[in-house]
């Protein structure tokens, strides 16, 4: 998109930022496991959130002391002060739990060049202990299954089958929300240390201003409301299944407390689907527990639901949103339809709600997106895609209700997906 590629985010994250099911056996149904496309995918320690808000601040600190040498033509300092924030961005990374999984894949990947079969499974020893160490927070049945893949191809001796196992489980260590503003980041100061390279002090500034618009969450994000929503539903949901009631009522209020600071939010979507959320959420908190009532479906839904808000607050942090959105972003517009989108499959598949729900939330997409069709600075491959997304979305609303439109959901949310972080 012309309008907007001077300000786009890049993020390497977003190719494997979906992937399918949660490890619980019993939290949720199978269709539920089938069908999860983004969940929050660690559980941070208040040591790691410390260190990564710690971080955050000192690289917004050294990029605005770089920007100051730049502009007084200093740019020996600048280029010092680069250096400085590149190793604050490698200790953010570090915290992050696929880390030493990816490290560990990496050696596994370079061992396979020289190594034989059989000793490049040894390697993949402290990959699978790794896995099964963050099974209970982390969605890692995939990435174990490529691994176990990747393990048979080795003792059949083909390594390239077990070069392309091992490249699946890395995708599938899903990257989470601090990623996405990070990995921007770091994308811009690289650009600012080239440029500074080729003694072009104008360029490296505009990078670094554009930095700040990514690392500026990175103190916050930690801690974004909707996201400890979604996370203490999906541990609310295992308590459930356990019948651990006791936690559930507690999680239900740090849940409704979490949705009283959204209720603050200046985005009038966020804060109206938070109120939804809050009001499920306060009529279960009087039934929960009560004899010969189950309520795994209601919970699920609103896990879902909690998953779609947590979504958005991750779109709008990784391209730079701040408290007001600007109106001329036209990603701005693409987020709002995706998340309808989002919200009409929720209302088919876990809600089970009415399909006049369903056909006003798909509209409501529908109408955002032909809106964006009609601008001038849209590019022919996105007006293409965009075209595309709103016959998929047609195709949903004219055979309502159908097991079928899964696949055509994230097909639609794939296409909105790849324009909002690639502006094609």
């Amino acid at each position: 998109m012309k309008s907007v590629s001077q300000k786009k985010i890049m993020s390497v994250a977003i190719a494997s930022i979906f992937l399918v099911g949660l490890t619980s056996q019993n939290a949720f149904s199978d269709q539920v496991q089938e069908q999860i496309s983004i969940t929050r995918a660690r559980t941070l320690g208040p040591e790691a959130e410390r260190v990564i808000s710690r971080s955050a601040a000192k690289v917004l600190r050294q990029i605005a002391q770089a920007r100051t040498a730049i502009n007084s033509g200093d740019i020996d300092k600048a280029k010092t002060d680069v250096l400085e924030i590149i190793m604050q961005l490698n200790v953010i990374k570090t915290e992050m739990p696929y880390a030493k999984i990816h490290d560990h894949i990496s050696v596994a990947k370079e061992h396979l060049n020289y190594d034989t079969s059989e000793e490049v499974i040894n390697d993949l020893v402290p990959i699978e202990a790794s896995l099964v160490e963050m099974a209970e927070y982390v969605p890692v049945a995939k990435a174990r299954q490529h691994i176990r893949q990747a393990r048979t191809h080795l003792k059949q001796g083909n390594k390239e089958a077990a070069r392309k196992s091992l490249d699946a489980a890395d995708l599938q260590m899903i990257y989470t929300e601090i990623d996405l503003p990070l990995s921007s980041t770091e994308h811009y100061v690289v650009n600012a240390q080239k440029a500074l390279d080729k003694n072009n002090p104008k360029n490296a500034d505009q990078a670094l201003k554009q930095a700040e618009n990514g690392v500026e969450f990175l103190s916050e994000i930690v801690t974004m409301p909707a996201l400890k929503v979604h996370e203490t539903m999906g541990q609310l949901l295992k308590n459930y299944a356990s019948k651990n009631y006791t936690a559930v009522k507690k999680q239900l209020s740090e849940i409704d407390n979490w949705l009283n600071k959204i209720s603050q939010s200046t985005d009038s979507i966020t804060r109206d689907e938070a109120g939804r959320i809050k009001t499920k959420i306060d009529s279960l908190s009087h039934a929960i527990g009560q004899k010969d009532n189950d309520y795994t479906k209601q919970l699920e839904a609103l896990w879902h639901h909690s998953k779609i808000l947590a979504e958005r607050e991750t779109d709008k942090a990784s391209i730079g949103w701040k408290s007001t959105r600007p109106a001329a972003d036209i990603r701005a517009d693409l987020i709002d339809a995706k998340q309808k989108v989002a919200f009409a499959e929720n209302l088919e598949f876990y809600a089970r709600a009415d399909p006049e729900d369903i056909f006003k939330s798909l509209d409501e997409a529908k109408a955002i997106l032909k809106k964006v069709t009609i601008l001038s600075s849209l590019d022919e491959k996105a007006r293409k895609e965009l075209n595309q997304a709103i016959k998929e979305i047609d195709m949903i609303h004219n055979n309502t209700p159908a097991p079928n439109h899964r696949n055509l959901y994230e097909l639609v949310r794939a296409r909105l997906r790849g324009l909002i972080y690639h502006n094609y």
